[in-house]
């Protein structure tokens, strides 16, 4: 009996996971997992412009991240905060507003789209991390953006519609059918010669 309830266990795994995978190659779930990819893009285009057009980036930075830091639930993030960004706000003001630039083109273009996503990803950890205690809804957007990057980075289906997928599947064919690991590494899967 007990070998009979072990075999039902696996199969209930195996159902799970044949499930996790439909979800993750099916080619109509790649429309969806795209449009994904491009709505967290187009959230980060918009907030690096407001970053980059505003005349008082850096004054704006420092008075936002004195406050993160009175308020984060990650007290050593709140000594980094005081002790290493703020007194470098010259430069983290513009480093993250290019940051955010780079991901939302990146990801946007579908070109260098698993860089963008780290970076996309990363941003929003630090975002998190800064701005946990201000409020559910400002901790809740970080986690869905930081989690939709991380489907990016590991869904071959998010690059679909990308730059790097035409390029691994027209001008660079003949480079990605000898080099298979650079291309999954690129489009999440091997392109035939």
């Amino acid at each position: 009996m007990s070998e009979h309830n072990t075999g039902m266990e696996g199969a209930k795994v195996r159902g799970a996971l044949a499930r996790v995978k439909w979800a993750w190659g099916e080619r109509r779930n790649e429309l969806a997992i795209t449009g994904l990819r491009m709505t967290v893009a187009l959230i980060f285009i918009n907030s690096a412009w407001g970053k980059l057009t505003n005349p008082n980036i850096v004054a704006s930075f420092r008075a936002t991240n004195n406050t993160f830091a009175g308020k984060s639930s990650f007290g050593f993030y709140g000594d980094f905060l005081r002790g290493f960004v703020i007194p470098n706000a010259d430069w983290f003001a513009y480093l993250v507003a290019y940051g955010e630039m780079f991901a939302g083109v990146a990801l946007l273009l579908g070109l260098l789209t698993n860089a963008g996503a780290v970076a996309a990803f990363l941003l929003n950890l630090n975002f998190w991390m800064a701005a946990s205690n201000t409020g559910a809804s400002t901790a809740g957007i970080n986690i869905a953006m930081g989690a939709v990057a991380m489907m990016v980075l590991l869904a071959p289906g998010a690059k679909w519609l990308s730059v790097d997928r035409w390029l691994a599947e027209h001008p660079l064919k003949g480079l990605a059918a000898k080099h298979p690991k650079l291309t999954r590494m690129m489009i999440g899967r091997k392109v035939e010669a």
